[in-house]
């Protein structure tokens, strides 16, 4: 069935945009694939590296590893040869594709979507596309970490940023902080158009399932009254699982349990401090078709991310459609859009044992107000869906190019 977006501009005339994103990624795939079915829009999506559709190593996973679902399917899309000798997204010269601009300009788009400014090739497309050629800037940076002693080198840094910009043309926000982030550059609100964050939202809610979620929680030796917290992600220092594990250990909750889902550089060190405690469990890592039923087994998921590093936290958006009650830092992009305190979840300060024990112990002591914060945490995700987010797009396209 199509969506009411389709029928809003079925009667426009088509326009072409080419989306120029990293590499494919479990969430920005579906939405293509949604933006291709419910709108007039003709689309081609260019990859600058092919992570995630072959095996390839994560380092912050520390393994190899492939997307078991469907990436490349629904859309118009092409590979860009990358000529760096160190492809990936984790420095400047990881995407080197000089042959984007040409690529981009046979396919004559009408404007072009780009997925962040942090790569050689990104530059390049933004300071050398021809006037004619407009860009829609999709990042999600925030300012939510102050940094009161920024270095000469961090200085240049935002000045080259700003000036990268502003030589867009419309900018789409994927939440508060991120919008918040555009206004401090100097970007005028008319330039800047809502399209939130957001992840396949019906493939996530299609797992929710009471008996399912009973046989995963008892297969795990979980207790009917017990309140299972969820950390999912890479075990990384940035992510603090080390504080969660903390805070767990002062709860002091009888029918506290923690699942932690990933892998990473922390893992071995994280097992040596739990090693006594049967509440704890690593769970390895899950694949994108293996995680709703985890989310759907749980109660609440953390995400205790102290730093700059956390733009958003998609593992919030996954969660919430399966009910789960978010407790997330205020360093975390996401905390300003999907958890309202006092309605559905908890936002405790970054680094802070105190605030998160606390955080812990209070969703383990009121289950009534649990399952009213899930009940609220459904609701709230609606709102944050590929067809918000093609809205958001369109109107940005509109602006740019008018019919």
């Amino acid at each position: 069935m199509k969506s009411s977006i389709h029928t809003d501009h079925e009667k426009s005339r088509s326009r072409k945009l080419a989306i120029v994103v990293s590499h494919p990624i479990q969430y920005y795939s579906p939405w293509f694939r949604f933006i291709q079915e419910n709108t007039n829009l003709n689309l081609k999506v260019f990859y600058l590296w092919n992570f995630g559709t072959t095996e390839t190593r994560d380092e912050g996973f520390g393994q190899s590893l492939k997307w078991d679902v469907p990436l490349l399917e629904g859309y118009s899309y092409e590979f860009v040869p990358n000529r760096s000798s160190n492809p990936g997204t984790s420095s400047f010269g990881g995407l080197d594709n000089p042959l984007l601009l040409s690529a981009i300009q046979s396919f004559a788009p009408d404007a072009v979507l780009c997925y962040g400014y942090a790569w050689k090739s990104m530059v390049n497309l933004i300071r050398k596309r021809p006037r004619h050629l407009p860009i829609i800037m999709r990042g999600d940076s925030h300012d939510l970490v102050a940094n009161s002693k920024q270095s000469f080198a961090a200085w240049i840094k935002q000045r080259f940023v700003k000036h990268l910009l502003h030589r867009c043309n419309a900018m789409l926000a994927v939440g508060v902080a991120n919008k918040q982030f555009y206004l401090s550059k100097g970007i005028e609100s008319k330039r800047i158009f809502l399209a939130p964050h957001c992840v396949d939202n019906s493939r996530f809610a299609s797992a929710r399932d009471e008996e399912q979620r009973i046989f995963v929680r008892t297969n795990l030796g979980v207790e009917k009254d017990e309140v299972v917290f969820l950390f999912v992600g890479k075990l990384q220092s940035k992510k603090r699982p080390d504080l969660l594990i903390e805070a767990m250990h002062k709860c002091e909750c009888k029918n506290a349990v923690l699942w932690i889902v990933g892998t990473g550089e922390l893992e071995e060190s994280l097992k040596n401090r739990v090693a006594s405690n049967d509440k704890i469990r690593f769970l390895g890592f899950k694949n994108q078709t293996e995680l709703p039923e985890i989310y759907n087994a749980a109660d609440c998921i953390v995400l205790p991310s102290q730093g700059p590093g956390e733009t958003w936290g998609l593992v919030i958006n996954e969660a919430m459609n399966l009910g789960c009650v978010p407790i997330v830092s205020d360093h975390v992009g996401c905390h300003l859009d999907l958890v309202r305190p006092g309605e559905n979840g908890w936002v405790v300060r970054a680094g802070s044992v105190e605030s998160l024990t606390e955080a812990l112990r209070a969703a383990c002591t009121d289950a009534a107000r649990l399952k009213r914060y899930s009940d609220r945490s459904l609701e709230v995700i609606n709102d944050y869906s590929y067809e918000v987010a093609t809205r958001g797009l369109l109107q940005a396209v509109e602006f740019l190019a008018p019919r």
